[in-house]
């Protein structure tokens, strides 16, 4: 029979392999049980996927499937064990129980020598004892296997707009497609610069003598004839009428008028303002607006020249053109466009001093008198260098004329002050200059 020391130490054996069993039993459950959770959270997670989603999915359910057929095994090796170990310790509580009682009623006494066995028991066996009483209750069996798989949940909201991709190859370039509908006729083009002066003809042949003409008008009255003897003097008159002094002073204005007063031309105007006589009215001449000589100034020519010994035909000389209006993309001028400038003498009888105030259309003071007033002209920057003249706000051109035909050509004066020394503020560049004549 075993010593209480070696049952003891069976017993703390015993104890010891059922809490080493209760440990492995835990483990493993946590084990099986973070293999699930993990499976799960990558279910849940790839479940949106497409096909990536479902083949992890039927890999989730084969390891799934395969992890509960481990644990059904390892869980049933284990119930196989624990139940082998409870019968090993309901065997062990038996015989101790046996030991016990056999112990107290069979005891040898210190005078029964011959009954007495090496341990001072009997070793007789004694009848079969009583079953046990139950044994208290098992551990929790492990977590069973998972339940078939949920419905599908709710399709989630749309996800963040993603990144822009590259931008793909270049295509091949497709066929060409079929004529288009003729557009529409475009606006006319600006007028070109004026073309070069041609080269001077030949002087043609002199021509044939003319037939006598008629006899001339009258001629001009003969010297005058010598003065005649004085006579004698004369009655005296009665008393005149007494003048006023302001009458003195203005029979005196009219006298000088008579004798002095200032004349300028009107340009653009075949009449005089009511502030001045007419002189001669007539059309506006000059050079050539791409020769390099003649004159450079502008000439109001009479209607009805004079000639003194002309000699037909041309001797490359000097020459005098009639002049065109520039003004086609002016339009308080747009109409004089190619037309034939004209042009007026005026005299003023009582004023004495004429100015052309350029950049103006009023006089310095009001002790002037404004005759007219307009627009700032002369030849193209690019001809011909003439003078500044002041063409008429009413201007007008001979009736008839309009077809291009040069000569010396009016434009338009614009001010220029990006560039060059003209003050910027007061003067505004691309502005047309006007003007003002005036007397005094």
């Amino acid at each position: 029979m075993e010593s209480p020391e070696k049952r003891g130490l069976t017993k703390m054996t015993a104890n010891s392999y059922v809490k080493l069993v209760g440990a492995s039993i835990f483990i493993a459950t946590f084990a099986l049980a973070f293999n699930v959770c993990t499976v799960i959270w990558v279910y849940q997670t790839l479940q949106d996927g497409g096909h990536l989603v479902d083949r992890l999915r039927q890999e989730g359910i084969e390891s799934t499937e395969k992890l509960r057929q481990e644990s059904t095994e390892s869980t049933e090796k284990l119930r196989q064990e624990i139940s082998l170990l409870s019968e090993k310790l309901q065997n062990l509580e038996t015989v101790k129980d046996a030991e016990s009682r056999i112990v107290k009623r069979h005891v040898v006494t210190e005078n029964d020598d011959d009954m007495r066995g090496p341990c001072n028991v009997l070793t007789l066996p004694g009848p079969q004892g009583a079953p046990g009483p139950v044994g208290p209750r098992g551990l929790p069996g492990v977590i069973g296997p998972p339940g078939p798989s949920g419905i599908a949940g709710r399709g989630g909201q749309p996800g963040e707009r993603g990144l822009r991709g590259y931008a793909g190859e270049q295509g091949e370039r497709g066929p060409l497609g079929s004529p288009g509908i003729a557009g529409r006729d475009g606006q006319p083009g600006e007028r070109g610069l004026r073309g070069l002066a041609g080269e001077t003809g030949e002087t043609g042949p002199t021509g044939l003598k003319g037939d006598q003409g008629e006899p001339g008008g009258k001629g001009k009255a003969g010297p005058m004839g010598t003065p005649g003897r004085k006579g004698d003097r004369g009655m005296q008159g009665p008393i005149g009428p007494q003048i006023e002094i302001s009458e003195i002073v203005q029979s005196v204005r009219q006298e000088i008028g008579n004798v002095s007063g200032t004349v300028y031309v009107r340009w653009g105007r075949k009449t005089c303002p009511d502030t001045a006589q007419l002189v001669y009215e007539g059309i506006a001449g000059g050079g050539r607006y791409e020769h390099k000589g003649s004159g450079g100034n502008h000439q109001c020519l009479p209607l009805n020249p004079i000639y003194d010994n002309p000699v037909p035909g041309y001797q490359d000389p000097g020459l005098m053109y009639g002049s065109e209006y520039e003004t086609n993309y002016f339009p308080p001028f747009s109409a004089l466009h190619d037309g034939d400038v004209v042009c007026a003498v005026c005299r003023v009888p009582t004023r004495s001093t004429v100015l052309m105030v350029p950049a103006r259309n009023e006089c310095p003071s009001n002790d002037w008198t404004r005759e007219y007033y307009g627009y700032l002209m002369t030849s193209h920057h690019t001809h011909k260098r003439s003078e500044y003249v002041c063409m008429d706000r009413q201007a007008e051109a001979t009736p008839g004329t309009g077809s291009n035909k040069d000569g010396a050509l009016f434009y338009l004066v614009e001010g220029r002050c990006d560039g060059g020394t003209l003050p910027c503020g007061p003067y505004t560049s691309g502005f047309e200059l006007t003007c003002a004549v005036c007397t005094i």
